[in-house]
């Protein structure tokens, strides 16, 4: 045995020797094409000098920056495919060592087991108990059907027995999501950009999304068992805030939009006007054959209820606690408030510098902005102005939220590495730092205080609002995403944690060893109730 360890420990440091190899080749071919790059660079420029001093062509001028253009771009898709050759060779590395780790827990699992035997009864290894104080959270379930990057999940406070949620994607959709196998997902496919956020109502069935195609779509959800749109025109009726009846349905098209790049960054245009109750509710259309792999049928939404515009991109917009009125972030560095039932924009303010997010408070007329210059404001409307701005971090400030439990306490994570939990009545400096191994993306803090912690390098643990670690999350390549992971959710009932990952595409769903245990549990599978049976 002994044997043995020594081989697969001489295996492993040949493995990482090999890693470390792959990344100084890596690292000196991006100078090597640095050091290309900037000598093309010198040469298009000293080209330009001497075509302005003899005269030359305009005509001539273009065609040689057009070929030197072109010949950058195949630089650049050259470094993108050896990138994804690298990222290949990265993947096999980490399941070699996956392997290998496996190898050495069993084998130390089987080493502690005779350490137990041989101890009196009751006692454990101080090595066992500290692993004990931190669970893993296991896999339940996996929900794929995007088929782009996610960038935001939240819950649906309307949709408690289900655990349903709602998710924000590169594909240009948002889609709504439950754990029960006979619901349907509903998928929003009206945006001609990329839908960077998705926010519930508070109380009705209707939900916000936010995109690059520099507007902000209010559409309704209806129920499972609801019926479709008749054809027949239907009188047009103001949009109302309590659910929506079955007379109230329009077929009228929403405003018409400008021709958008597939990026959503095409150029700045002004603020289309929205007619009051001109624009309808969702219509359904007929349930896709293809259903996702948990078997619930696909229903696309195609119509919005309200459209409400910026110059640039929408980075977040989510719905002030009484439900009438939407605050909106966009990169024309601008922070709108909206009035729902008018359509039009009641207060303008200045971000001042480009923001990331918005959270708005449960029960106060109060909102919280997240940075790109390390910065998040307190913003009170009352006064349209910002009654608090911190630069509490050295790098952008991904998420800024408030805690449900303590009006006074402030939660912001950041590229730094870092989430700090702040307090309003003192903002010399933070109350608690949380450090972190990589980049922490959009994070998720429950009303009970856990906080669940997004990383770069594919981690996700779970602390309270005192740094204390409470968990992680399973990082291994069977378990876990296969990319880089943009966000978490809780559920209402804090049961069950969800993970987005940007290149696998997918929402993961997590619980803790115990509450997963449940055979009844709803985001298990008919296959994991019987293995869990087992």
């Amino acid at each position: 045995r002994e044997m043995e360890e020594k081989k697969w420990e001489k295996q492993r440091e040949k493995i990482e020797k090999d890693i470390e190899k792959l990344g100084r080749d890596h690292d000196r071919k991006d100078k090597e094409r640095e050091r290309t790059i900037e000598k093309e660079i010198e040469k298009i420029e000293k080209d330009r000098e001497e075509r302005s001093g003899e005269g030359v062509s305009r005509n001539e001028m273009r065609e040689k920056y057009h070929n030197q253009k072109q010949r950058l771009s195949d630089l650049f898709d050259q470094i993108e495919k050896e990138f994804e050759v690298l990222w290949e060779e990265n993947q096999e590395m980490r399941k070699r060592l996956d392997s290998v780790k496996k190898y050495q827990d069993h084998y130390n699992e089987s080493k502690s087991s005779q350490e137990l035997n041989k101890r009196p009864s009751g006692s454990l290894p101080s090595r066992l108990l500290k692993k004990s104080r931190l669970p893993e959270w296991d896999r339940l379930t996996n929900f794929i059907g995007h088929k782009d990057g996610i960038w935001e999940i939240r819950s649906c406070p309307w949709e408690t027995s289900r655990n349903s949620f709602v998710t924000a994607s590169c594909d240009r959709t948002a889609r709504l999501w439950s754990s029960d196998a006979t619901a349907p997902v509903y998928a929003y496919v009206n945006h001609k950009g990329s839908v960077n956020s998705a926010r519930c109502h508070p109380s009705n069935r209707i939900v916000c999304s936010a995109s690059g195609d520099h507007s902000v779509h209010v559409w309704r959800v209806p129920k499972a068992d609801e019926k479709k749109d008749k054809k027949e025109d239907r009188p047009t009726t103001p949009f109302n805030w309590s659910p929506l009846p079955e007379e109230s349905k329009t077929d009228k098209a929403p405003p018409s939009m400008m021709d958008l790049k597939n990026s959503g960054m095409s150029n700045s245009f002004g603020n289309l006007p929205v007619q009051e109750g001109s624009t309808p509710p969702t219509v359904l259309s007929s349930p896709l054959t293809d259903a996702n792999p948990k078997g619930n049928s696909v229903i696309t939404l195609t119509r919005s209820v309200v459209e409400l515009y910026h110059q640039n991109v929408v980075v977040a917009a989510e719905f002030m606690s009484t439900g009438d009125k939407i605050i909106s972030a966009s990169w024309d560095n601008t922070i709108k408030e909206w009035n729902l039932e008018t359509g039009k924009c009641t207060l303008d303010m200045d971000a001042g510098s480009d923001p990331t997010n918005v959270a708005c408070h449960n029960s106060q007329p109060l909102f919280l902005s997240s940075h790109v210059d390390g910065s998040f404001k307190l913003w009170d409307l009352k006064s349209a102005t910002p009654v608090m701005s911190t630069r509490g971090h050295q790098e952008i400030v991904t998420t800024a939220c408030f805690f449900a439990g303590d009006e006074n306490v402030v939660v912001t994570s950041s590229d730094d590495r870092s989430v700090k939990i702040w307090d309003k009545r003192n903002m010399k400096g933070p109350r608690c730092v949380i450090r972190c191994s990589g980049g922490v993306n959009k994070m998720s803090v429950s009303e009970s205080g856990s906080i669940a912690i997004p990383m770069d390098n594919l981690q996700t643990k779970i602390c309270d609002l005192n740094g204390n670690m409470m968990g992680r999350l399973k990082s291994d390549t069977r378990h876990a995403h296969r990319g880089q992971l943009t966000c978490v959710a809780w559920s209402i009932d804090e049961s069950v944690v969800f993970t987005g990952g940007f290149s696998d595409r997918s929402v993961i769903a997590w619980a803790k060893p115990n509450y997963a245990m449940g055979h009844n549990h709803p985001h298990l599978t008919p296959r994991a109730r019987t293995l869990s049976k087992s």
